[in-house]
């Protein structure tokens, strides 16, 4: 890999379907856009976000801030946000941040029915501008709930995947990106092979010098992916 992509991440897009529950279909469409006919038309979209990284080996691949911004749009369309409305937000979204990928941010919420981005006033103040038609927003709104696990730094920089009581973190600046303890570094699916293995949570521990927890939550991390 290029040393420009050490701190990026980098997931194929089976790793990255499962740690983002969305399709493997569904995410070589959003990365690459797609082409349908519908009688004599032929009709096509484009990608919706440029993607992090180039194709590796031929094959597509996601770098994390892809994998946020790929859960965050799926977390609109499970909040019942009409599929225009999240395309209208992503291409204005990125024209008034400066940034490819802007959902990969803290400062998105939604009513289940409309997008808004979190602007600061000429005051300071934090205000929620609609943005199909630019407006500011006073009714009920809600984030995605999984945003409380991801850690910011203007974008996303670190995904608690199971919660910030457990000790699995994803982060893109270890690993290349790949799911590992937080205090050790060590892969979750180092500790689980080893677990499988071993059969013996005590002894997986001991041979990485870490805590048990840590092997237990690996091990549910792990096997919550392969289901």
């Amino acid at each position: 890999m290029s040393r420009g992509y050490w701190d990026v991440g980098i997931y194929s897009i089976p790793e990255a379907s499962r740690l983002s529950g969305v399709s493997q279909g569904r995410l070589r469409r959003w990365l690459t856009g797609y082409t349908w006919r519908k009688a004599d038309e032929t009709s096509s979209t484009a990608a919706l976000w440029r993607r992090q990284l180039p194709e590796i080996e031929g094959s597509l691949a996601l770098g994390f801030l892809d994998l946020i911004e790929a859960r965050l749009i799926d977390a609109f369309r499970e909040a019942g946000v009409p599929w225009s409305e999240i395309k209208s937000a992503g291409t204005k979204a990125c024209a008034l941040l400066g940034v490819d990928h802007p959902f990969a941010t803290h400062r998105f919420a939604t009513d289940g029915r409309r997008i808004f981005v979190e602007i600061l006033s000429t005051q300071g103040e934090a205000k929620l501008l609609e943005l199909s038609k630019s407006q500011y927003a006073f009714d009920k709104i809600v984030r995605p709930s999984f945003i409380r696990n991801i850690d910011f730094e203007g974008s996303a920089v670190r995904w608690w995947w199971m919660g910030r009581k457990h000790s699995v973190v994803i982060d893109p600046t270890r690993q290349f990106g790949a799911p590992i303890d937080a205090s050790s570094g060590v892969p979750t699916r180092v500790l689980y092979d080893s677990y499988i293995a071993e059969e013996s949570v005590t002894r997986v521990a001991d041979l990485y010098e870490v805590e048990a927890r840590t092997v237990r939550d690996a091990i549910d991390f792990e096997e919550r992916l392969a289901a």
